[in-house]
C-alpha cells in the first residue's frame, strides 16, 4: 500500500562571518539542540541553531539574497531552516528596523509556488500559520475536513487558544464580522460541526494540557461508553464518548485506552479499533479517530498523514509543509523513525521522489537531511 528511498544533498553556503552547513552545525554547549537531545535522544527536532545567533546578520543576508537582479534561494533556505522559529520572529523584527520592510512580503515578492508556501508557513508565528490553515480549509470549495480534523482534534489548551484568537482577530473585520466558531457553523455540516465547536468552546474549557481525570464514577461511565455495537456513536447517543474525545487530555484518553482494554481482555482489539467498526463512516467518526490515534502516537499519527500526502497521483503539498513546518522543531526524528518503520522506506526518499527544486531541498533541511 505504500512506497518510497534516498539521495544525499549535502551543501554548504559560507558567508561572511558565519557558517552554515546542511551537514553537521556548530552547536554551543547548552544550546537548544543539547538541551532536545538529553529529552528526546534522536528524537530531537531538526530546526536548530547553526553558530552564534545575530538577528541583524541574518536579516542583513535575507536582504541580500532578495535585493537586486535573481534571488539567492539557497542562501534564503540555509538561513531559515538553520534558525528557530522563535528566532525568525527576532530576524523579522531585525528586518524591519534595518529596511522599514516586511521581510515575509519581500520573500513572498521573490518566490513562488511551493518554495514561496514553505517559506511562509517558516516565517509565520505557528499558531498564525495554523489559523490561516484552518480558514483555508474551512474556505476551500470543498471544506478539507480531515485537514480541520488534522489541526484542531490533536491540539489542546496550550496549542489551541492562541489559534482561536489568532483566527478570530485576524478574520474579523467591522464589515464582516466573524469568529472561528461562526465559519465551523457556516461551513461544517452535521455531527462533525458540533464535534469541532465543542473543542474550540472556551466557555466549557479546552482540552486539558496533561493530567488524568480521578473521577472514578465519570472514568467508569467513559470506558462503558466505548461502543460495543452499532448506533452508539452519535452526540444525542453517547454523549460520554462525545466529550470525553472532544474535551479530556490526550493522557487521559490514553488512561481510559488502558482500562477498556484490561476490561475486554479477552478480545484483540483496541479502543480504536471498536470505534473504527461499529461507528459509521462520517466525517466525526473520523475526528475521533484522529483524536484516538493522535492520542496513542503523535508520530504515528503524522507518518500516516505524510504517507497519504504523497501516496497516488499527485501530492498534497499543503499537507506535506503543514506537517514536517510544523513538528519540525518537536519529534521530526521520531516521525522520520516511525515512518521508515511503517512502510520500508525513508521520509527522506518519499520527499525527493515526490517534490523538487528549491521546494525539495527546503524540506529536507528541515528533517536534517
Amino acid at each position: 500500500m505504500f512506497h518510497i528511498r534516498n539521495l544525499c544533498l549535502i551543501f554548504i553556503v559560507f558567508i561572511p562571518n558565519t557558517v552554515y552547513s546542511a551537514e553537521t552545525p556548530v552547536i554551543k554547549p547548552g544550546s537548544f539542540l543539547d538541551t532536545e537531545r538529553e529529552k528526546q535522544a534522536d528524537s530531537a527536532p531538526s530546526a536548530v541553531t547553526h553558530g552564534a545567533f545575530n538577528a541583524s546578520v541574518d536579516a542583513k543576508h535575507l536582504n541580500e539574497a532578495v535585493v537586486g537582479l535573481g534571488t539567492d534561494e539557497d542562501k534564503i533556505i540555509t538561513v531559515l531552516t538553520g534558525r528557530t522559529n522563535a528566532q525568525r520572529q527576532e530576524i523579522r523584527k531585525a528586518y524591519e528596523n534595518l529596511y522599514h520592510k516586511d521581510l515575509i512580503q519581500d520573500l513572498k515578492d521573490d518566490t513562488s509556488g511551493n518554495f514561496e508556501k514553505i517559506i511562509v508557513a517558516l516565517m509565520l508565528e505557528p499558531h498564525e500559520f495554523l489559523a490561516e490553515e484552518v480558514h483555508r480549509a474551512l474556505y476551500s470549495i470543498l471544506p478539507k475536513e480531515a485537514t480541520l480534523a488534522e489541526i484542531l482534534c490533536t491540539k489542546s489548551k496550550n496549542e489551541l487558544q492562541p489559534i482561536i484568537h489568532t483566527y478570530n482577530k485576524k478574520y474579523n473585520t467591522p464589515v464582516h464580522p466573524v469568529s472561528l466558531r461562526d465559519d465551523i457553523e457556516e461551513n461544517i455540516q452535521e455531527s462533525f460541526k458540533s464535534f469541532l465547536k465543542n473543542i474550540i468552546n472556551e466557555q466549557t474549557n479546552l482540552r486539558s494540557d496533561s493530567g488524568v481525570n480521578d473521577d472514578k464514577q465519570l472514568i467508569e461511565k467513559q470506558v462503558n461508553s466505548i461502543p460495543l455495537g452499532l448506533d452508539r456513536c452519535q452526540p444525542a447517543e453517547n454523549k460520554v464518548l462525545f466529550d470525553m474525545l472532544s474535551k479530556e487530555s490526550f493522557e487521559h484518553i490514553r488512561k481510559i485506552s488502558a482500562l477498556f482494554q484490561e476490561k475486554n481482555a479477552n478480545y484483540s482489539s483496541k479502543m480504536y479499533d471498536y470505534v473504527k467498526d461499529y461507528c459509521p463512516e462520517d466525517m466525526l467518526t473520523e475526528a475521533y479517530l484522529t483524536v484516538l490515534y493522535y492520542a496513542s502516537s503523535p508520530a504515528e499519527f503524522y507518518a500516516h498523514r505524510l504517507d497519504g500526502a504523497m501516496i497516488g497521483l499527485g501530492t498534497n503539498d499543503d499537507t506535506l509543509i503543514r506537517i514536517i513546518v510544523g513538528r519540525s522543531e518537536t519529534d521530526i526524528g521520531e516521525i522520520k523513525r516511525t515512518y521508515k518503520g511503517l512502510f520500508n522506506t525513508t521520509l527522506e526518499y518519499s520527499i525527493e521522489q515526490e517534490t523538487s527544486g528549491t521546494y525539495k531541498k527546503t524540506l529536507l533541511k528541515l528533517i536534517d537531511k
